[in-house]
């Protein structure tokens, strides 16, 4: 009996210890896929983090293979205070991009700043701002976007730019649905400016590191600690998720719609500082316009003060008619940015 007893513990010690050794080799395997796979189920890291909420997502991302062979919006530059802004050899005196179409205009202009879904990844003379050109050649027409922008850095970008706008200017701010979870983040492709909402309710602004890009990265590796048991609440997340309308899981909802909307409130403060007219032209991937943006559309074309473009109904009719209208990259592609330039020149009514 008792050689029974001890060979039945020996059995249970000798159970547990092979779990712990094949969990602690998937622990490795998944830090080792991370770093150096780049097949999409070992090196994504979207199968860890959620890129709208965990700044590790991006650090995994930055320091992977994976995501070295991802297409980025650029090139860029490290800015002070925005995180980044488009290579100064790209841009006009303005600060806007250059374009061979640009005029010089001492009438009206129209500003445009947002994120990748306004700088442009088409070719040039394809983006929103060449469309618009074409619509309106008497008017001169800026983009300030700028790529993996989120809605704090856009804010930042209209209060560094509004200066070079006449009063009686327009400015259009482009706001994709993402861009209200990126404003939380103090990391994407890059350090950037976060933002939350102080204990007396002002927006309080968090700058980015400053210093070498890489360096920062090779010196802030990813938080997690037990990478396994992110990929089983990433699972169950994104299981959950498509049981909601928009299949996409949703965190800190609460904290992303009062600092969106404290935003967009301050958005509009500073058009009426500078006698800017402003509108707020809500953008949609595809994701969104398939299975619908939830609460964030909600957030983008409520009252804030702004005038609101909702380019919803400019992508609706046949399936055809959002499908054609992006690229492999999920951001418009011509067809895409020419509908959404006619919608703002009908809308905008710039003489």
């Amino acid at each position: 009996m008792f050689w029974s007893f001890s060979l039945a513990k020996s059995r249970v010690l000798i159970a547990v210890v092979s779990a712990g050794l094949a969990l602690c080799l998937a622990e490795y395997g998944s830090r080792w896929g991370l770093a150096h796979s780049r097949a999409e189920w070992l090196g994504d890291p979207g199968h860890y983090f959620d890129p709208l909420c965990d700044e590790d997502y991006w650090r995994a991302l930055r320091r992977g293979a994976y995501g070295a062979d991802l297409h980025r919006v650029g090139p860029n530059e490290q800015h002070p205070r925005l995180g980044w802004i488009p290579a100064r050899t790209s841009l006009d005196t303005s600060g806007a991009l250059r374009s061979y179409a640009s005029v010089e205009s001492e009438g009206s202009t129209v500003a445009l700043f947002g994120d990748s879904y306004v700088f442009g990844t088409t070719e040039e003379g394809h983006r929103v701002s060449d469309h618009l050109r074409t619509l309106r050649p008497n008017t001169a027409v800026l983009n300030f976007g700028v790529g993996g922008y989120g809605l704090g850095q856009i804010l930042l970008r209209l209060e560094d730019r509004v200066s070079v706008l006449k009063p009686g200017d327009t400015a259009v701010i482009g706001v994709l649905t993402t861009d209200i979870d990126r404003a939380i983040l103090g990391v994407r492709d890059a350090p950037k400016p976060r933002f939350e909402i102080g204990i007396d309710g002002e927006i309080v602004e968090h700058e980015p590191a400053s210093g070498d890009v890489a360096s920062w990265f090779d010196a802030h590796p990813i938080q997690a600690s037990m990478l396994l048991w992110h990929r089983v609440e990433r699972t169950w997340a994104l299981h959950q998720a498509a049981e909601l309308p928009s299949t996409q899981p949703s965190c800190r909802e609460d904290d992303k719609t009062s600092l969106a909307r404290a935003l967009l409130s301050r958005m509009g403060e500073v058009c009426t500082e500078n006698a800017i007219r402003c509108h707020v032209l809500a953008l949609y991937r595809p994701i969104d316009l398939q299975h619908g943006a939830g609460w964030r559309r909600t957030v983008l074309t409520e009252d804030h003060g702004l005038e609101v473009l909702d380019s919803w109904a400019w992508f609706q009719g046949e399936e055809d008619v959002w499908q054609g209208s992006y690229g492999a990259d999920q951001h418009p592609n011509s067809r895409g940015n020419a509908r959404i330039a006619r919608g703002v020149n009908h809308a905008i009514e710039v003489p």
